[in-house]
């Protein structure tokens, strides 16, 4: 037994062949013919006891205004068409306004005061519907029943009552719109009184007559004095340039280079001076020395220029600082100017800002009393007048003469349809349920296993009384299964093999799953043909035994391998199986004990060699130690599986534990599968068997 390496639950195949649902359809047409029939003909019963039902029309139209309150145009967002369609059909198929027709509809029809349409306003709402006219202002009202003649009164009822309804819904609203008006309007005048004569005060107050131009002349003073400083700022940082420059030349030649200085009229006289009489002591250098007193002279006088030029250079100076302390000034007054020119403008802004505000509140009072004294003279204009409904009747109902439902004739198309497809569900769920040991086959084949058969679902077991294992009362089942084990026991004795080929090991997963009569079974149809014994190996409990009808306490096994009783005195000869049976004796704590034993072995293989055919009733596979320790004797294990106690993962994760534990099982027998076949059975009718 080997461990496949791409099988799975759920990978296994599931396809369905066309050709054979094709096939199973033409073989199931009788039935699907009487199912259908049965279902057509219930369907055709129902549809003829359905009552007939009228639909009774009417057509409004919904006015695109309402004048009913006048107070709705004093907010905005009016409501649209849309809305009006909305509200009416809302009113309509409100529960108030159902009780006032119903209560009408008894006063005015007689002969329907027990039909339950007028005695439950739910039911009533039901079968009326309302629908919109695309693209139009108008609604189609709509009402089903029974009675045609009921069906149109009921809906030209609605149509009238609904404009008494709507009327009785707005007249309280307009009742209270003048007096709420009024109110209004008053309290609208003492607020609009309050704000003037707040406005006045304030104007007096802030003596305020043209706050707009004083607020563009400030800010036109405000930006001159920005200018003027701006100026007197240049003049400014020109002075201290030249004053800067001045004090870092010393010496007046070298300061009489500076541009500044070359076009002061004085300077220029001295510096030409200077120069000249510098140009004359060069000549008497040349003629005289320095003691002569020409030469004395000349330096005098030039010594004499040169301090008369540092004078006027220390005069121009002081001139320069004089004027750039008085530009300081300047700007410091035009500072403190522009600070107090800004005070003023902020003030000037604020006190604008809050006239401004109180003018918006006595304009938008006075417009709000304008709006009220309006809608005032409308209220007096239409309080005397019936106000005229939102809707308009265009098309009364009239009596209808054909039912609307049930359409009789697609309603038994439908019931054909559906007989038909449940006559095919019911056949394909059957054959799916039938069909349903497929994947249990595709499991066990691919771990390399044998199915030698499968036994069909029977209808009970009971006790081996009068030399029957199963019971009378369904002699079709029993027959069905005889087959199958007749089938299995020919696999079985066609494989050719050694000695321990005649030893034919039956265990199951789990206990419970028919082992031990498939065992029976298997070895009454084997004594058809050769000489057979039974061995009940299982010893945690005495199945074989029990089955067979014999007492707990015969000898078997257990018994023999102890060497309390013989062969001969535990071996029990059935008339009905016409084989011999070896039961399991008693039951022991350790069965491993007795398992392991060389007499087991030995007697193995004496019973290989007296008969033809050994079958070893096995312990389930759960007790693994007791089926290994049969196994070593045996060339094969056939496995029972009860297909209604596994499912198809649980028989893959129970094959894997088998793959682990290297057991010896090759084969496999399905039990308790659904078989179609066994009416074939029941239908055969077998003689009476003469006493």
């Amino acid at each position: 037994m080997n461990k496949p390496t791409n099988v799975s639950s759920n990978n296994l195949d599931t396809s369905i062949n066309v050709g054979d649902l094709l096939g199973l359809l033409w073989v199931k047409k009788w039935v699907i013919i009487f199912m259908t029939g049965c279902v057509f003909l219930l369907g055709l019963l129902f549809i003829s006891k359905l009552p007939d039902v009228y639909r009774a029309s009417t057509t409004i139209m919904v006015k695109a205004e309402r004048t009913d309150n006048p107070l709705q145009t004093l907010v905005t967002g009016q409501i649209g068409i849309q809305e009006e369609l909305d509200t009416t059909i809302k009113l309509i198929k409100s529960i108030q306004f159902a009780n006032v027709l119903i209560d009408k509809i008894k006063q005015q029809y007689s002969g329907l005061q027990y039909d339950k349409v007028l005695n439950d306003e739910k039911e009533f709402l039901k079968v009326l519907s309302i629908q919109p006219v695309p693209n139009t202002h108008m609604l189609e009202l709509s009402f089903e029943h029974t009675d045609a003649n009921f069906a149109a009164f009921v809906v030209n009822l609605i149509a009238t009552s609904f404009i008494e309804y709507e009327l009785s819904l707005m007249q309280p609203h307009a009742d209270k719109s003048d007096e709420w008006i009024r109110t209004k309007i008053q309290e609208v005048k003492d607020k609009l009184d309050e704000e003037e004569s707040k406005l006045n005060d304030f104007r007096q107050n802030n003596n305020i007559v043209d706050i707009v131009s004083f607020v563009s002349l400030a800010k036109q003073d405000i930006s001159q004095l920005h200018e003027q400083k701006r100026a007197l700022t240049l003049e400014a940082e020109k002075l201290a340039r030249v004053i800067n420059t001045l004090a870092n030349h010393a010496n007046p030649d070298s300061a009489l280079v500076i541009s500044q200085w070359s076009d002061v009229e004085t300077l220029k006289i001295l510096s030409k001076q200077q120069a000249k009489l510098e140009t004359e002591l060069s000549q008497i250098k040349l003629r005289y020395l320095e003691k002569h007193p020409k030469y004395k002279a000349k330096v005098t006088e030039i010594e004499g220029t040169r301090q008369q030029l540092a004078l006027e250079f220390e005069k121009l100076s002081d001139g320069l600082k004089h004027k750039l302390s008085e530009i300081n000034q300047s700007i410091k007054s035009l500072d403190l100017n522009r600070i107090a020119a800004e005070q003023q403008l902020e003030q000037a802004i604020l006190k604008n800002l809050a006239f401004e505000k109180i003018k918006r509140s006595v304009s938008a009072t006075t417009q709000l009393l304008e709006s009220i004294t309006a809608k005032q003279k409308e209220v007096e204009l239409f309080k005397d007048i019936n106000h005229a409904s939102s809707i308009i009747i265009v098309d009364p109902a009239l009596e209808p003469e054909k039912p609307v439902r049930p359409k009789r004739i697609l309603l038994a198309a439908v019931v054909l349809f559906i007989g038909l497809a449940l006559s095919l569900l019911v056949i394909f769920i059957a054959k799916i349920l039938g069909n349903s040991h497929k994947k249990y086959y595709q499991l066990v084949r691919a771990y390399d296993l044998d199915v030698l058969g499968e036994l069909p679902v029977v209808s009970r077991f009971r006790r081996y009384k009068r030399g029957l294992i199963f019971s009378n009362e369904n002699e079709g089942d029993y027959r069905l299964f005889e087959e199958c084990i007749r089938s299995i026991r020919t696999r079985m004795l066609l494989s050719d093999g050694n000695e321990q080929d005649k030893i034919i090991a039956i265990s199951s997963l789990e206990p419970g799953e028919g082992k031990s009569n498939f065992a029976l079974l298997l070895a009454k149809s084997i004594s058809e043909v050769e000489d057979v014994i039974v061995i009940d190996a299982d010893l945690r409990e005495h199945s074989i035994t029990v089955k067979l009808g014999y007492e707990p306490s015969q000898p078997g096994l257990t018994n023999f391998l102890a060497k309390i009783h013989t062969f001969e005195q535990c071996v029990i000869k059935d008339p009905t199986l016409k084989a011999d049976v070896f039961a399991s004796g008693i039951l022991p704590k350790k069965p491993q004990l007795f398992l392991s034993l060389s007499r087991f072995e030995n007697m193995l293989k004496a019973l290989s060699k007296k008969y033809d055919r050994v079958i070893l009733n096995c312990p389930p596979l759960f007790f693994a130690s007791d089926i290994m320790l049969i196994s070593k004797h045996v060339n094969t294990i056939n496995l029972i599986v009860d297909v209604q106690k596994h499912t198809v993962t649980e028989l893959e994760n129970e094959l894997d534990q088998l793959v682990y534990t290297k057991s010896k099982v090759n084969s496999v027998i399905f039990n308790k599968i659904k078989v179609e076949h066994k009416n074939y059975y029941r239908r055969v009718k077998h003689p009476k068997n003469k006493k």
